[in-house]
């Protein structure tokens, strides 16, 4: 405990810093009062106090103490101390639970929605990290039923499996990542691609479309994406796929073979004719790698 005394506006003060890095105030006879904290601004009091200014009453927030660097200083070494040693006591525990020397601590609570086993602090720390319970709003850290024996090693065992499948799926999303990259590099070699986006409103409200333009081996091919609301993703063709027909169309996929479709209303949906080597390229570029790929987003 470090105590320092001093003037404010004729006002005797105490100010005590605590071993447990507390702060109190006593000003003349009063009794002593907690502060909130202490920074570079002076000490900080956790509610107004009414005093005597000038002659003037005023609520005052704390008190400055630019005349008293020294206060501050001992104030953040005390209290990065004090973290220091918790630290060290809460690593030490950690590293004492998860080796078995000293057991873990797991006891039985009972809620008005769940019941089970549960754990507190550094134990349930422990349990957490190693997969074997998880936090439940309202009641408390639940520990899996599995591992309510609290059996350390059994647990270990458990993360290790958990950890492996984990890795081995960040793995297998990293190669589907290179590869899709790859795959994209490869495919849009050569290829001019443009987009412009647009704002829409349709019986979801507003979204957007876009209008895709690509041009392969010296062909322009214009399509618009669109997340149709209570359909999904559709591509239609911004020219018409035949002579004589209007501009769109859907794709339609047969034998590995696609076809451009129109709808006729005796005959619905038909084939108009096969798509072209680029003309397919172009499609399948704006299906891969379009901007509603992967969200389904709407506005």
């Amino acid at each position: 405990m470090k105590q320092w005394n001093f003037t404010r506006e004729n006002y005797d003060c105490t100010l005590t810093i605590h071993d447990n890095a507390k702060v109190t105030m006593k000003i003349n006879d009063d009794i002593p009062f907690k502060c909130k904290d202490i920074d570079e601004r002076g000490v900080v009091f956790y509610i107004d106090i009414n005093m005597e200014i000038q002659g003037e009453s005023k609520k005052i927030k704390g008190f400055s103490l630019k005349n008293h660097p020294d206060i501050l200083e001992y104030y953040n070494n005390l209290k990065k101390d004090i973290q220091e040693k918790e630290k060290r006591r809460h690593d030490e525990e950690y590293k004492d639970l998860m080796s078995g020397k000293k057991p873990l601590s797991i006891s039985y609570h009972d809620g008005e929605y769940l019941q089970g086993y549960t754990a507190y602090g550094i134990d349930a720390e422990v349990i957490h990290d190693l997969y074997c319970g998880r936090y439940v709003d309202g009641w408390g850290f639940h520990v899996n039923k599995e591992f309510e024996d609290g059996d350390i090693e059994k647990m270990k065992a458990h993360f290790q499996e958990v950890d492996q499948k984990r890795k081995e799926s960040e793995e297998k999303v990293k190669r589907e990542k290179s590869q899709h990259e790859e795959e994209k590099t490869k495919m849009l070699d050569g290829v001019q691609w443009d987009i412009k986006e647009h704002v829409i409103t349709d019986e979801g409200g507003k979204t957007y479309e876009f209008y895709h333009e690509l041009i392969i081996n010296g062909k322009t091919y214009k399509f618009c994406e669109r997340n149709v609301f209570d359909f999904g993703l559709v591509i239609n063709p911004m020219y018409a796929v035949a002579e004589g027909l209007n501009e769109g169309g859907l794709l339609n996929r047969e034998d590995d073979k696609y076809f451009w479709q129109d709808y006729k209303e005796r005959m619905g949906w038909y084939n108009v004719r096969e798509l072209e080597e680029d003309e397919l390229k172009a499609y399948l570029i704006v299906q891969k790698y379009g901007k509603f790929i992967n969200s389904g987003i709407r506005m």
